[in-house]
C-alpha cells in the first residue's frame, strides 16, 4: 500500500501558532502520519502532514487563488498539534492548486504549468512559520501516480523549494519526496539531474505485505539505498522512513498489525549505522476502510495505538547498541548513552510460531508484553528458558547486563553501535540559479546521434529578486561549447546548445558535464557543475523506467494484467505501443525476467494481432537485447507475457534508415 491516502476529513480546530513543545529539531525517531486528538498519547513526536491530508500546507488551501494566502486554518492546526498533542510537524509541500496545475481539469497530482507559482508558495509558508517548523517535504510518492509529471519536473520543483525555503529560512531542512518503496532507480535518475545539493533528508517507504515482517529484505534495501546515496553524495545524510504500516483489511487482524507495527520500527531503529534516524506510521486513522490506522473509523483505538504507546515508553531515549545471536528468535538490545535508564531487550519469533530463547543468567528482570502489562521475572540458571512469541516483549535489565550479555556472545554489537543521532547536514542555501537539461518528449533520458553538431535544450532558471549574469558550458567527449545569458528575475530562459558529436563516437550512455557560472557584478561568481548521462544512439530513442508517469500515460495499454511496484511492472501480460518513425531494425533493450526464474516472453507486433516472439525463456531479471526486424513506418506493439513476469526498464532505438 505504497501510497498516502488523502480522502480525509478536515480537522476542525482553532488557535493561533506558537513554539512547539517538541520542538523543531527534536532527535526522537518516532513518528506518525497525520496528526489525531489524542495520539500524542502514543509518545510520538513527528507529524507528516499537509498535501491535500490536512491544512498545513496545504497548497490549495493555503492560496486558493494566484497570491492569496489564507493561513488562518493552518496556524489552528499547528497551535492544535502544539499543545497538548507536543507534534513536531513534517509538511509535505503540494499538492498543486487546482488553478496552478498543467492539467486541463486542475488535478492536483500534477506538477504546476508554472514553476514559479509553486516556489512562491514553498517561500510564503517556509517564511511564515520559520520559527516553528524546520524540516519540509518536497511532495509526497512521486515515484507513482502521485506525482503525474516527468522526473526533470519533479527535480526542478526540488529545486525551486530547496532554493526559496533556504533563503527563507537558512536554518531549514529539505527532505526528499518519500517514494513508494526503496525506488533506487528512480532515485539515481534524479541524482543523474543533479538532485543533489538540494535535499537534506532522504525519504523512503519500505512497506511490507502479509502477516510477517521479513527484517533481513528490509535491511538489504536500506543498503541498497546508502549504497546509492555513497556513491552520489559528498555528505551523509539521515534516512527518514516517512511511512510504513499495515492494514487491517489486507489479511491482516488488528493484533497483527500491533506487533508488525513494533518489529518494523525496532528492526528500522536498528539499522541506525546505515542512517535510519525517523519513522513514520502510516498512518493515524482508518480514513473509511483502507485499515492503516491506529485509530479505528469510529475513532475507537486499535491495538496497534496501545503497541506504540508501549513501544514509545520502553524505547524513548535509548538507542540500539547490539543484535541477539539466536538461531529462532530476534531481537535488539537498547542502551541509553548517558547511562541514566537500564538497558532494554525486545525479543520476538520472526514467524508466527513460538520459540526458545536462552540468556545468561540475568538475575531478576522486568518483562514488558507488547501492550505494556510487566511481569517479574527471575532469570537465575543458564537452564531458564524464554519464550519468544511472534508478539514483541521488552527485558528491562539491570545496567551491568550490557556487559554480560556482549562478554557470553548472547548478543553482537551494531556495525557502529555508538554513532550519535544522524542530523540532516547543515548546507547554506544553494545559488538561486540552476540549468535544467531538457529530456525530449516521449523518453527519460536525453539521447543524441553521432556526427553533426546535436542540439541540446536546457531552461536556466533565476529565482533571485534581481538579475543573473549566467555562462552555461556544456561538455560531451572532449567537446564543449559555452553560452552567456542575462537572467532576469525570477525567470526561466531557455537556450539551445548545438554540441558536436564526432561521427565515429562509440554509442551507449556517456557523460555531459554541465556547468554554470553565476555572477552579478558584486560578489564572487558562483559555480554549479554536475554531470548527466546522455545516450549516444544510432537513432530516436525511447527510454523509461517501468511504472513511469511516462510509461503509463503513454506507452502502456489499456487491459493490462498487471501490478505497479518501484520502478517494476510485474504479472501475466501487458502490452506497450510505440511509433516507428521510418522504416528500419528496431533495437530493443529491456530489464526483464520472472519471478524465482519462472517462464516469461516477449513479442511484437505492427497489427496488434499477428505477433512474434523475440525474447523467451526462464529466469530472474536481467539485461536482455534483442532486434525488431523488418520495422515499417507506423504503430509498433510490445506484449510481455509469462509467469509473475517483470520489468523494470525499456530502451527503444530505431536506427537511421540506411
Amino acid at each position: 500500500m505504497m501510497s498516502f491516502r488523502w480522502s480525509l476529513p478536515l480537522l476542525a480546530l482553532a488557535a493561533t501558532p506558537g513554539a512547539l513543545a517538541a520542538g523543531p529539531d527534536d532527535p526522537s525517531p518516532f513518528g506518525i502520519v497525520c496528526p489525531w486528538p489524542t495520539v500524542g498519547e502514543t509518545g510520538a513526536r513527528w507529524v507528516r502532514c499537509g498535501a491535500g491530508a490536512t491544512q498545513l500546507v496545504d497548497w490549495g488551501r493555503v492560496e486558493p487563488e494566484p497570491g492569496q494566502f489564507v493561513w488562518e486554518a493552518a496556524d489552528s492546526e499547528l497551535a492544535d498539534w502544539d499543545r497538548p498533542e507536543g507534534l513536531t510537524p513534517l509538511p509535505i509541500l503540494g499538492y498543486t492548486a487546482p488553478w496552478a496545475s498543467s492539467d486541463r481539469g486542475g488535478a492536483r497530482s500534477y506538477p504546476p504549468r508554472d514553476l514559479r507559482h509553486y516556489a512562491r508558495f514553498v517561500r510564503e509558508s517556509v517564511t511564515r512559520y520559520r520559527q516553528d517548523i524546520r524540516y519540509w517535504e518536497v511532495w509526497n510518492e512521486p515515484n507513482i501516480g502521485f506525482f503525474h509529471g516527468t522526473i526533470t519536473q519533479y527535480v526542478d520543483m526540488l529545486k525551486a523549494a530547496a532554493i526559496v525555503a533556504r533563503r527563507a529560512n537558512p536554518g531549514c531542512h529539505i527532505v526528499f519526496g518519500g517514494t513508494a518503496g526503496v525506488d533506487c532507480r528512480f532515485l539515481e535518475r534524479c541524482y543523474e539531474l543533479g538532485a543533489a545539493p538540494y535535499f537534506d533528508v532522504m525519504a523512503v517507504h519500505p512497506y511490507q505485505w502479509g502477516r510477517t515482517f521479513d527484517d533481513r529484505w528490509h535491511m538489504q534495501k536500506v543498503q541498497a539505498v546508502r549504497s546509492l546515496m555513497a556513491q552520489q553524495e559528498t555528505v551523509a545524510k539521515p534516512i527518514w522512513f516517512t511511512e510504513i504500516g499495515w492494514s487491517t483489511n489486507e489479511g491482516v487482524t488488528p493484533e497483527d498489525q500491533a506487533r508488525l507495527l513494533v518489529q518494523a520500527f525496532v528492526s528500522s531503529l536498528a539499522l541506525r549505522d546505515l542512517g535510519v534516524a525517523k519513522v513514520f506510521w502510516f498512518c493515524v486513522k482508518d480514513w473509511g476502510g483502507p485499515g492503516h490506522g491506529l485509530f479505528a473509523d469510529d475513532g475507537s483505538r486499535k491495538p496497534a495505538f496501545k503497541a506504540y504507546q508501549s513501544m514509545t515508553r520502553e524505547l524513548e531515549g535509548l538507542v540500539p547498541h547490539s543484535r541477539l545471536v539466536a538461531d529462532q528468535a530476534r531481537g535488539y538490545l537498547f542502551a541509553d548513552p548517558r547511562h541514566q535508564r537500564a538497558p532494554v531487550l525486545v525479543y520476538w519469533s520472526p514467524g508466527l510460531e513460538t520459540a526458545s530463547l536462552r540468556l545468561p543468567p540475568l538475575g531478576d528482570v522486568t518483562q514488558v508484553d507488547l501492550y505494556g502489562t510487566e511481569e517479574p521475572l527471575s532469570l537465575a540458571t543458564e537452564a531458564d528458558e524464554l519464550l519468544a512469541r511472534p508478539e514483541p516483549h521488552y527485558l528491562r535489565l539491570r545496567p551491568g547486563a550490557v556487559g554480560q550479555l556482549q562478554d557470553t556472545g548472547a548478543v553482537e554489537a551494531l556495525a557502529n553501535p555508538t554513532a550519535g543521532y544522524w542530523q540532516a547536514p547543515r548546507t547554506p542555501p544553494p545559488p538561486p540559479c540552476w540549468a535544467s537539461v531538457q529530456i525530449p518528449a516521449g523518453t527519460e533520458r536525453l539521447w543524441l546521434t553521432a556526427g553533426g553538431k546535436r542540439e541540446v535544450r536546457v531552461n536556466l532558471w533565476n529565482l533571485d529578486d534581481r538579475p543573473r549574469q549566467a555562462r552555461l558550458t556544456l561538455s560531451l567527449l572532449g567537446a564543449s561549447r559555452t553560452v552567456a545569458r542575462t537572467l532576469p528575475p525570477w525567470a526561466m530562459q531557455p537556450v539551445t546548445v548545438a554540441l558536436p558529436v564526432a561521427a565515429d563516437a562509440p554509442l551507449g550512455l556517456k557523460r555531459l558535464a554541465v556547468a554554470l557560472e553565476l555572477s552579478n557584478g558584486h560578489v564572487r561568481p558562483e559555480h554549479l557543475v554536475y554531470t548527466t548521462p546522455v545516450r549516444l544512439a544510432a537513432g530516436p530513442t525511447v527510454e523509461f523506467l517501468a511504472n513511469s508517469h511516462l510509461e503509463r500515460s503513454v506507452y502502456l495499454q489499456p487491459g493490462a494484467r498487471s501490478g505497479e511496484s518501484e520502478s517494476c511492472r510485474f504479472g501475466s501480460e501487458w502490452t506497450y505501443r510505440f511509433e516507428a518513425p521510418y522504416a528500419c531494425d528496431g533495437q530493443l533493450g529491456v530489464y526483464l525476467g520472472a519471478h524465482r526464474a519462472g517462464p516469461f516472453a516477449l513479442a511484437w507486433s505492427q497489427d496488434g494481432k499477428h505477433w512474434q516472439t523475440v525474447l523467451e525463456g526462464r529466469g530472474n531479471r536481467a539485461w536482455r537485447e534483442t532486434t525488431l526486424s523488418g520495422v515499417q513506418a507506423g504503430p509498433v506493439y510490445l506484449r510481455v507475457s509469462g509467469t509473475d513476469v517483470q520489468l523494470e526498464e525499456l530502451v527503444l532505438t530505431w536506427p537511421q534508415p540506411r
